[in-house]
């Protein structure tokens, strides 16, 4: 599985952020949600839900952590978020993911099993003490109905580091095909009529010429 190098970074370090991929904040303070021109700055950038309401249903990733969302939270944020992805509710959402400590991975199976097993989000695992052959290696051997998606395995001073699946980075939501305009539908009709005219036509010449 191909891996994306990244960083997660709020906007009150948002001058000091690297070059590549980048993850930013939606909702939180003042210090921590992205404004537009941020995220204008920096496309394509993963989009993560900071506040304890789990609100904003057009993320990429819910952040479950102290003093944010709780893993109580996730089957509704997920149930929300997976139809907002499916339906290009914002075009270039990706599929929902949910960010927790290592540690909390268990805690969630264990209400993903509570639920009887009614949502699946992706994970993105972080553990700053696990290194980064490790954070590649849960990126590469994902598997199962939750895959690790991503893995911040470094904090420095004004942003984390983070790998992430290049995959589901890339597998992004598009907006919803327009309807027909009504005038279109009897054009269409007709079109199709005089097709099956035409095909019925050469099939009847075919049959004389043999």
């Amino acid at each position: 599985m191909s891996i994306t190098f990244g960083a997660d970074i709020i906007h009150a370090n948002i001058d000091h952020a690297p070059a590549g991929q980048l993850a930013g904040y939606t909702t939180g303070t003042p210090d921590i949600v992205w404004p537009a021109g941020s995220w204008a700055a920096h496309p394509g950038s993963v989009r993560i839900d900071q506040d304890a309401a789990a609100s904003d249903h057009t993320a990429d990733v819910l952040d479950v952590e102290r003093g944010a969302a709780t893993i109580a939270e996730v089957p509704a944020w997920f149930a929300a978020t997976l139809a907002s992805y499916q339906t290009g509710k914002r075009p270039g959402q990706r599929y929902p993911a949910v960010y927790l400590s290592q540690s909390n991975v268990t805690p969630l199976a264990n209400a993903r099993v509570s639920a009887g097993h009614q949502f699946t989000p992706r994970l993105w695992v972080a553990n700053w003490s696990a290194g980064l052959p490790a954070a590649e290696g849960a990126i590469n051997t994902a598997a199962g109905p939750w895959p690790v998606i991503g893995f911040q395995y470094q904090s420095l001073q004004f942003y984390d580091l983070d790998v992430f699946s290049t995959q589901w980075l890339q597998a992004v939501s598009h907006a919803p095909a327009a309807p027909l305009a009504p005038w279109a539908v009897p054009v269409i009709a007709d079109l199709a009529s005089a097709l099956a005219l035409v095909n019925k036509s050469v099939s009847a010449i075919r049959a004389d010429a043999h």
